[in-house]
């Protein structure tokens, strides 16, 4: 979760590394009666990313909160 330029630079800098993502509404109350959206981005987390990439990913992403 960040916000909205803090999040435009982090899709940016994803984007290099050849991650593709976006900003997407998450609703943290996970509620569908009472939702509360805060802007969001996307990492991929599946068994075919490799542990040293999803570092250099994780670390991309610190670099730019």
């Amino acid at each position: 979760l960040c916000r909205d330029e803090k999040a435009k630079k982090l899709v940016s800098a994803l984007a290099e590394m050849k991650v593709f993502s976006g900003i997407y509404q998450f609703d943290v109350n996970r509620n569908l009666l009472s939702p509360q959206f805060e802007p969001c981005v996307w990492l991929p987390c599946h068994g075919g990313i490799s542990d040293e990439f999803f570092d250099d990913m994780l670390k991309t992403v610190l670099k730019n909160l």
